[in-house]
């Protein structure tokens, strides 16, 4: 694969992953900062919610995941890898590998896609 394939690949695979999970993303109270420290906005993500509509903490696992191993949930610009005291950590989809990439679009597209049920024709 030459570079400028792999870099199509990487934004083609970046792009649908925001686009699938954008639907679900929700204003959290945590602020988004630019590289001088100062406050850009809010954050929007997504985190799995009880039926108390509380965060869980729920982890979940990527298999055979080289730098993403485990996440919590997702952020505009990529997932969350660790919550702790009002604390956010999180891995932007540029950072990760495209093998990375590749499975955690698997694990978008099993969790936030319907699948189409087809219904027979009567004539």
């Amino acid at each position: 694969m030459d570079t400028a394939t792999y870099r199509q690949e990487r934004n083609r695979l970046t792009a649908s992953i925001k686009k699938t999970v954008k639907p679900f993303l929700w204003k959290s109270g945590f602020r988004t900062r630019d590289a001088k420290g100062q406050g850009n906005g809010n954050l929007f993500i997504w985190v799995p919610k009880n039926k108390a509509d509380k965060p869980t903490g729920q982890q979940f696992s990527l298999r055979q995941g080289f730098v993403c191993v485990a996440f919590e949930g997702f952020t505009s610009e990529g997932v969350i890898t660790d919550g702790f005291a009002g604390g956010l950590s999180t891995l932007n989809y540029e950072c990760m590998p495209i093998e990375d990439l590749f499975r955690l679009h698997a694990w978008v597209v099993r969790k936030f896609v319907k699948p189409i049920t087809l219904v027979p024709i009567r004539r």
